[in-house]
Parts: C-alpha cells; structure tokens; sequence
C-alpha cells in the first residue's frame, strides 16, 4: 500500500488504539488533527476531489530577524495569548459544519492536483488546441505523453 494511501487511512480513521506498557490496548475516539510542512514540492499526492488536506504556500523568503523577535515576544505576552484563545473561543463557526464540509480549495492545492494528474491527462490541459477536430488514436496519445 502506497504512503499516500496510508496516510488517508489515519487521517480519516474513526477511533485509534491507545496502548500503556503492559496494559491491554483500549480502542478510543480519534480526534487528532495532523499539521505537515515541507520545503520540498513534491510532497503528498493530492487527488482531484480531495477533502482531507488543506494546503497553504506559505512565501519564499524568510522573516527577518527582526520579525521574529517581535512575533515570540507577542506570543509569550500572556494578555496576548489570552486574546487570542477568547477570539477564537467566541468565533461563529455556525456556517460550518465541521468534520462534514470540505476543506478550503486554495490556488496552490489545485495547482498540486494538476501537478499530480498523469501525463496523458496534464498534456489535454497544457495543449488542448494540439487535439481540436482531431481522431488520434489511443496508441498515439501514448506515445504524445
């Protein structure tokens, strides 16, 4: 089974195994939430339609030094943190059904789906003039992959 396939598998599983040492294994709700980053542009295979995975480019260049010191300096301010957790915890999220509604389709996700559609389905989008009016044969559209 492929990672990607896996990885599904966890995302979406219901309950999980909560194994202590020496104690029998209980099976339990799963609410975990997982969080992925990378500098690499080849991570996850994203599928048309997918539900699962929020995707965000976040920009190329580093934060200064500078906005670093300023962002711990906030967060370690503990009226700030307290804001932070009221705004969120007064937040109407009524227009959402959470764990039902799909996640957000950003540009960058659907860049990464294109990304990963096969050859013989990517060269249709890059070039679809190259097949206008045209009985091209199966073998052939093979080959143009």
């Amino acid at each position: 089974m492929k990672v990607s396939d896996k990885l599904k598998q966890v995302i979406t599983r219901p309950t999980q195994n909560l194994e202590k040492k020496g104690i029998d294994s209980l099976e339990i709700d799963d609410y975990s939430n997982y969080i992925f980053t990378t500098n690499n542009e080849n991570w996850f295979k994203i599928e048309e339609g997918d539900r699962r995975l929020l995707v965000v480019k976040c920009p190329d260049n580093a934060l200064e030094k500078k906005d670093y010191k300023a962002f711990y300096n906030y967060i370690n301010e503990p009226k700030n943190m307290n804001e932070l957790y009221n705004y969120f915890l007064q937040y109407d999220n009524s227009m959402y059904e959470i764990g039902v509604d799909r996640v957000i389709m950003t540009a960058y996700k659907n860049q990464s789906a294109y990304e990963n559609t096969p050859a013989y389905t990517e060269m249709f989008y890059k070039e679809p003039g190259l097949f206008a009016g045209q009985c091209i044969s199966s073998t052939h559209l093979l080959d143009m992959a």
